[in-house]
């Protein structure tokens, strides 16, 4: 539905126009459950998809076309505080998010949403009107609570699951592909194990560390005072104690220009392994990808 404000002589008016547009939807993996055995992520045999719906969003439900109006406000009566229970990976991914579950709002709803073949005497028993109880049809079935609150066979023409699933790689004889993650996990290792490394030894080339010759102390030092080290420090000892200076300063390599080759190196094997080339998240390649003309030939390539 669209408003528009239209006038009608000396007055405008709030007019409602209804208008069909395509539209798309994107579902969280999370909450798609697709039959194990099927092997084409374009084409599953059937799947389940998880709703988790607020109470203002199931009486939506109730209001639309084709779902049981009387089951669902049941539903709502029974269950005032809504029926939904968190799933292990919710917590998990709450937890990853730092955030504290006394804060999720209460009083939702689980709703499983199936697209698949159903047999028609099912169907029947679900108030599936005109339909040959030996065969089996393409169906669309809601339920909330174990009961079903709406059950219709597939609208679309021809009859086909609306959801597809696009794999970053597919793998052969495997319904879920890989992504750029795992596809990337050797390399992003390597990348991690060298840049602590790169860090540890940026730590330990800061500054030099020293050795003293406790020995060669003048009378009446302290350990806590000769540990107090800052510039233009006057030190004073009598060479009786043997030659060497008091004070010597050891300075560690710094391996940082040989750690950030290795870094650099396998970040080029993740953009190769990933075909996912740095200059597609804007990193600056030798003045190619800073003209149109240059950006167009990298896009080409």
């Amino acid at each position: 539905n669209h408003e528009k404000w239209e006038s009608e002589g000396d007055e405008w008016k709030l007019i409602e126009r209804q208008s069909i547009e395509p539209d798309i939807e994107w579902a969280s993996v999370f909450d798609l459950f697709p039959d194990p055995y099927s092997h084409d992520p374009g084409k599953p045999n059937d799947l389940f998809r998880r709703h988790v719906l607020t109470k203002h969003e199931l009486r939506e439900l109730a209001g639309s076309h084709g779902f049981e109006t009387e089951t669902i406000h049941a539903i709502l009566m029974e269950s005032p505080q809504g029926n939904h229970v968190p799933e292990d990976y919710e917590r998990e991914l709450r937890n990853i998010n730092d955030n504290d579950e006394q804060y999720v709002t209460p009083n939702r709803f689980d709703v499983l949403e199936y697209w698949g073949p159903v047999d028609g005497q099912q169907l029947k028993e679900y108030g599936v009107d005109d339909i040959d109880e030996q065969a089996e049809y393409q169906a669309n079935i809601w339920i909330c609570d174990g009961r079903m609150i709406m059950a219709r066979l597939n609208p679309l023409k021809p009859e086909a699951i609306p959801y597809k699933f696009v794999p970053y790689e597919s793998v052969l004889h495997r319904f879920w592909g890989i992504g750029i993650p795992y596809m990337m996990n050797d390399s992003q290792d390597v990348m991690n194990s060298t840049g602590r490394a790169l860090l540890d030894n940026a730590a330990l080339t800061a500054g030099p560390m020293f050795q003293m010759d406790v020995s060669k102390f003048p009378e009446g030092m302290s350990l806590e005072d000769a540990k107090k080290i800052y510039p233009y420090r006057l030190w004073f000892y009598d060479g009786e104690a043997g030659e060497g200076p008091m004070i010597q300063a050891i300075n560690i390599q710094s391996n940082q220009k040989d750690l950030s080759g290795i870094f650099e190196l396998f970040r080029r094997f993740a953009d190769e392994e990933t075909s996912l080339p740095s200059y597609t998240h804007g990193e600056q390649t030798q003045s190619l990808n800073k003209t149109a003309s240059g950006m167009s030939m990298l896009m080409t390539a």
